[in-house]
Formats: structure tokens, C-alpha cells, sequence
């Protein structure tokens, strides 16, 4: 919840602030005040580390505490602090951060969007954003993988620069191209050479005209008449009384935070600044920014406590903290939602585990819905948002799930990106058919599958597939069960304390079944052999709990009725991995009857042995993979009218406890070969390679 709120108060920061910097001419210093406190307030509360929030505070009531024991002007005592204050403070917010969903191609977009506004409005109040973005934005054109994107910012960069003609903005240039240069003095690029040659030739030019508009000397004679006309008490805290004064010409620069804070304030500045840099792990780039914007302050005011350059440059250095990190981009048709709650819950595991190695994941997904209009929008967006992030933004991997349904809108970014890697994660029917529904989806997947550089499999049994059918070298297949089983989820308990969690009745023996009701997942075998089992009274002191639903569940309904086994059955909904840890263990066996050729692998039969529950399952797909006949489980193939599973129900009810204590122990020894934290390192190879 905290990561949540802390990502929507960055969004806010970097909309919000920036249009009070914009409109500081029309906008009520009274709102400007009100707003910037509540920010403050909220990254206080929002931000780990009890010295920070004190920090805030103790600002926060110099502030009040000023306005009511001093006869001075309110505006210029609380405008005064907050401006001086801002940036400090801000940075140390997003030093209080773990991470950010904010790529630094949208910082660099940002930069070309107050290229724009500067631009359109000459609003040279912004100019310190533009310092605190260029080293940014300098980095993302060397760094983009798409060469044909990387040229157009380049050229956007030049030509506006050269319209700004801003002798500040042109030394940042330059430093930042020498950096680059020296940074990449291995692979040193034309590009780079012609670059930097250009950022000369525009500081020369900017100086030799804006030579004589430099006057730092009269600034700082006008800011010491001032002051001496001050008495002691407001020399020590900086607030006087100015009443013709105006505040929107109130230039806070370097010298300025001397003047407007006083002794005291200033003392609490340079303190608040050196914690606000302390443990700091921020990139070069940062501090090129950083020390630009310093720097400029002794020159021009307003850039070091300007409200949108305070908000970007703390925000900068929390996105470039990470920017050595691999980014990946998941796309994918699945993924859980308070509705399905296990619907696509591998691909929630895959992206946990990625974050876990210290991968950027950045999520483009759809939940499953029912309605069809609804479904349609789902997937609009889903194809808009991953193409234009495919396109616009730069990762080292694009990273689909379910490829029939998810990978030609991103096949244009990836065609024009000279270093992105594809991989493919395929699951089921959308590279194997189970009905005629399906067919539309294998021409598809044969026409992406070619451009992967990697293919990942849930099992063998789907790697023969892959390459025998789909024609693809084994060396690109990886094979990885679906996330794999969490063993810190998924494990034994005792029976009683399942049932007495779920609030079954202790005196009565459940058999389960976990899976989506849709055809061929064996709902209707399951109840075929309950008929039988019911006609030779085997499972008078038994019920059946079946945990899913889809669109076949008024068939099994229909069905239960049909066979007179409503007394026998209980339907639940899909529950969420930690109550389905305690279905697991309330059961006296799983029943996995599914007979779909697309069963890839069946994690579902793998989460039962990990909480050392009885299998029992269909062994024609994917659960032969792990399921072996009287070793760890019991096992059938055809079974039209439920008698062999009957049977095999019937076998397991009356196995000898020595022989299913057995099973029971390879089973789990079985599930261990799953285990989450072992094959999380097949998945880590695939992107570290």
C-alpha cells in the first residue's frame, strides 16, 4: 500500500510542481504554499527513516512558529523556507524510496517536453530543469537501443538548444558530452566528437552574446543593502519585513539562502543538505546536474530552489540509482485479479522472481473478464500501451507470455531496437489446439515464434513441441515449470488446523480438485466416477470440494444434479494461494483428471505434493512429466465414463498407510525438483545471458 501511494505522490510531484513553477504568475502564492506543504507532509509520513520525518517536521514548525512570534510578512517567511528548503528535502524523500516505476525514458521525454513549453512560452524560469535534465537526456540518446529514436532526440536537442541560446544550458552540454567521452573513451563514437563539437560551438556563441547580461556584482549589492537594513533578530532568522517587496520577484539563488534564512537558517540548510547527500547512490550523471544547478545559482537565481528543478533532480536520482539494472518488459493475457485469483498467478511468481534478482520489470497485463465488450478494451489498451512502451522506451528484454495474443504489437519496437532481446513464454493452446476455437491461434504463434531469441517451455513434453512442430532450435529452448512451486506457500500442515481455518467438519474426508471449469479439464470424469464410488456406498463419509470456476460451471452443475450427487459436492470459487495451501491440506487427495493436449505441466498436481497430499492424476500431458504411476502418485490415461479413476480413488481410500506414507515422501521429494528457489535460476540465465 505505501509503494502504491508512494507512486502516485511522484506522479503528482512531477505534474503538479512543474505547473506551479509554470503559472507562478497567475496562481495564489496562498495555494502555491498550501500545496507544496501538503507534499512535504505526505513524503515525510510516506519516506522510511525516523530522522528524515523529524527533519520535516522541525522545518515544518520553524515555519509556524516564525509567523506567529515574529511581526513580519507570512508569504515571504513560508514561501522563503519552503523554496529554500525544497530540494533537500525532496531528495531526501526519493533517497527514501526502494525502487521507482518511472524509466529514465520518461525523464528524458519530460526534458523534451519542457524543451517545448520553454519553447513556446520563453518562460526562462525553467531553465534549471533543463540543466537538471540534459545529462539525463544526453545519457538516454547514447544509451536507447533505438538508433532511428536516438537520432530524432538528437536532433530535436541540437535545434533547440540553438533557438534557447542559453549559455548556462550550453555548459551543461559540454560537460556532459566530455563525461560521455571519457566514460566511453574505449568505444569512442563519431557521434560523440560531432556532439561535443557542436556544444562548443553553441557556448561560445551563447556567452559572446549574453556576455553583457551577466551581472552577478549588482545582484549581490542589491541583496547586501537589503539586508542591512535588517536588525539582528531578523538577520538570525532571515525573515523580514519587505511590504514593498514583491513576492514573485523574490530571487532565491546561492547567495540569496543566505540572505533570506539568516544565520540560523542557513546553518540548518547546509546541515539538511549534507544529510540529504549522505548514503546517496546516485550516478555521475546526478551530480553533473546537481552541481551545474549549484554552480548557476551564483549566476542566475532561481535554479536552486526552483520547485519543478528541486522535484526532477530528486527524482532523477532515484531513477538513475538503477540504471545499471536490466529492464524487462512482460506482456502478457494473464494475471490475477480478486475475481480469478489463480488465473495467470505463474506469471505474478516469474515477475516477483525477476524483481527479486534485481531486474527493472515493467507489467503490461490483462485480467480476465467475462464480459466480452469489457475483454475487447482490455485488450486494446494492453496492445497500445506495449507498443508504444515497445517502441518508445528502451529494455534489454521483451518478455511475452502466451504469444498467439501478445507479441505483434510489440514487433515493430523490437524490430527497430538494435539490442532488445525477444523471449517467448509459451503455456498452452496457443501453440497446441484443444478445440477448433483454437486453430486461429497456431498460424499466429508460428509467425512470432522466428523472432525469438529465446523460447520458454513448461516442461519436455512441450519442448518437443516447440521444436519439432514450430521448427526451433533446441539451443533457444529453456525449459522452465511456470514459476515453479513456493515452498514458503505451499506446505504441510496438520489436517485439523486446515479444516478448522477453512471451517470444514472435522468427522467428514474431502477429495479435491483444483482447476478452471472448461473442457477437458475433467469435471465430468470427476463426477462420473463420485457416481459410481456413491452406487457401491465408498464415500458415505466423504464430499468432494471442486475449487474454480469457468464456463462450463452450470454444466457441472447440471451434471452434480443430474447424477444425484449434490449432497457429495462443494463448489468454491478460486481462492488465493495461501487458502489454497489449506484446501491442499484438508483434502485426503488431489484429483487432477485434466485430459487437455495444452496441459503444458499442471503446477496445481505439484502444490499437492509439496503439502505432501495423495495425488492422484491423468498422465496423458503435461502431469506425466512428474506424475509416475504407484512411485509418487496414482495415475490413469483414457477414462471416458470415470470408472478408472473410480477405481484408482477407491485403491487410494484403501491403501495400506505404510504404502502411502510412501507415495506421500516421493511425492514431495518430487515437488522439491520444482521448488521455486531452484529453478529461478534457469529463468535468471535466460536474462543474464
Amino acid at each position: 500500500m505505501r509503494k502504491k501511494i508512494s507512486n502516485i505522490l511522484n506522479i503528482i510531484l512531477i505534474t503538479i510542481i512543474p505547473l506551479l513553477d509554470i503559472f507562478n504568475k497567475i496562481i495564489p502564492i496562498e495555494l502555491n504554499i498550501a500545496i507544496s506543504l501538503m507534499l512535504l507532509l505526505i513524503s515525510s509520513i510516506l519516506t522510511k527513516g525516523y530522522a528524515y520525518k523529524l527533519l520535516v517536521f522541525f522545518y515544518l514548525a520553524v515555519i509556524v512558529l516564525s509567523t506567529i512570534y515574529l511581526d513580519n510578512n507570512i508569504k515571504i517567511s513560508l514561501i522563503t523556507y519552503i523554496k529554500a528548503f525544497s530540494f533537500p528535502i525532496m531528495l531526501m524523500y526519493f533517497k527514501g524510496q526502494e525502487n521507482t516505476n518511472i524509466p529514465p525514458d520518461t525523464l528524458s521525454r519530460i526534458f523534451y517536453l519542457y524543451l517545448l513549453i520553454i519553447l513556446i512560452t520563453n518562460n526562462t524560469s525553467l531553465i534549471g530543469v533543463l540543466i537538471v535534465l540534459l545529462p539525463l537526456a544526453i545519457n538516454r540518446i547514447y544509451k536507447h537501443n533505438n538508433k532511428y529514436l536516438s537520432g530524432i532526440y538528437t536532433l530535436l536537442l541540437v535545434i533547440s538548444l540553438i533557438i534557447i541560446n542559453n549559455y548556462l544550458v550550453n555548459i551543461t552540454f559540454v560537460i556532459t558530452m566530455l563525461y560521455q567521452l571519457i566514460k566511453n573513451r574505449k568505444d569512442i563514437k563519431k557521434s560523440m566528437i560531432v556532439l561535443l563539437i557542436i556544444s562548443i560551438g553553441l557556448l561560445t556563441y551563447s556567452l559572446i552574446i549574453n556576455i553583457d547580461s551577466i551581472n552577478i556584482i549588482d545582484n549581490l549589492n542589491k541583496q547586501i543593502d537589503i539586508f542591512n537594513k535588517t536588525n539582528f533578530e531578523e538577520q538570525l532568522l532571515g525573515i523580514y519585513n519587505l511590504k514593498d517587496y514583491k513576492i514573485n520577484n523574490l530571487g532565491i539563488d546561492a547567495f540569496d539562502i543566505f540572505f533570506s534564512l539568516g544565520y540560523l537558517g542557513t546553518i540548518t540548510f547546509v546541515v539538511t543538505l549534507l544529510i540529504s547527500f549522505r548514503k546517496l547512490k546516485a550516478p555521475t550523471y546526478f551530480y553533473i546536474s546537481f552541481t551545474s544547478l549549484f554552480l548557476y545559482s551564483f549566476i542566475s537565481h532561481d535554479y536552486i530552489t526552483s520547485l519543478s528543478a528541486t522535484v526532477l533532480l530528486g527524482l532523477t536520482s532515484l531513477v538513475l540509482k538503477e540504471e545499471d539494472k536490466k529492464r524487462i518488459l512482460l506482456v502478457s493475457n494473464m494475471y490475477p485479479s480478486k475475481n480469478y485469483r489463480h488465473y495467470g498467478v505463474f506469471v505474478k511468481n516469474v515477475k516477483k522472481s525477476l524483481e527479486e534478482s534485481s531486474f527493472i520489470v515493467e507489467k503490461v497485463s490483462i485480467i480476465k473478464h467475462d464480459n466480452k465488450i469489457i475483454k475487447l478494451l482490455a485488450y486494446l489498451r494492453m496492445y497500445g500501451i506495449s507498443f508504444l512502451k515497445a517502441m518508445f522506451n528502451s529494455y534489454d528484454y521483451i518478455y511475452c507470455h502466451f504469444i498467439s495474443h501478445t507479441v505483434f504489437p510489440i514487433i515493430p519496437g523490437y524490430y527497430l531496437s538494435s539490442n532488445t532481446k525477444l523471449v517467448l513464454n509459451v503455456h498452452g493452446n496457443d501453440i497446441v489446439k484443444d478445440n477448433e476455437e483454437d486453430e486461429k491461434n497456431i498460424p499466429r504463434s508460428k509467425k512470432v515464434i522466428k523472432y525469438a531469441d529465446k523460447v520458454i517451455v513448461p516442461s519436455e513434453y512441450y519442448l518437443s513441441i516447440v521444436n519439432e512442430e514450430y521448427n526451433v532450435d533446441k539451443k533457444k529452448i529453456v525449459v522452465y515449470p511456470s514459476g515453479g512451486v513456493n515452498k514458503e506457500i505451499f506446505k504441510d500442515i496438520p489436517m485439523p488446523v486446515a479444516k478448522e481455518y477453512l471451517k470444514l467438519d472435522p468427522n467428514i474426508n474431502y477429495i479435491g480438485m483444483v482447476s478452471r471449469i472448461e473442457k477437458d479439464k475433467g469435471w465430468d470424469t470427476l463426477v462420473n466416477a463420485a457416481s459410481y464410488l456413491s452406487k457401491e456406498n465408498l464415500i458415505n463419509n466423504y464430499k468432494f470440494i471442486i475449487i474454480g470456476k469457468g464456463k462450463e460451471t452450470q454444466d457441472l452443475k447440471k451434471l452434480i444434479k443430474q447424477k444425484e450427487l449434490k449432497d457429495y459436492f462443494i463448489i468454491k470459487e478460486f481462492a488465493n494461494q495461501e487458502t489454497l495451501n489449506y484446501y491442499y491440506n484438508s483434502f485426503d487427495m488431489l484429483i487432477f483428471p485434466t485430459k487437455r493436449k495444452s496441459e503444458s505441466l499442471g503446477l496445481v498436481g505439484l502444490e499437492a505434493m509439496a503439502t505432501k497430499t495423495p495425488l492422484i492424476a491423468c498422465s496423458l500431458y503435461g502431469p506425466r512429466e512428474y506424475a509416475i504411476n504407484n512411485i509418487n502418485a496414482l495415475t490413469y490415461e483414457k477414462d471416458e465414463d470415470g470408472k478408472k479413476l473410480a477405481s484408482l480413488i477407491k485403491k487410494m481410500i484403501e491403501m495400506p498407510k505404510d504404502k502411502k506414507d510412501e507415495l506421500i515422501e516421493n511425492a514431495y521429494e518430487t515437488s522439491s525438483n520444482y521448488d521455486e528457489r531452484r529453478t529461478t535460476v534457469r529463468l535468471k540465465q535466460v536474462f543474464k545471458n
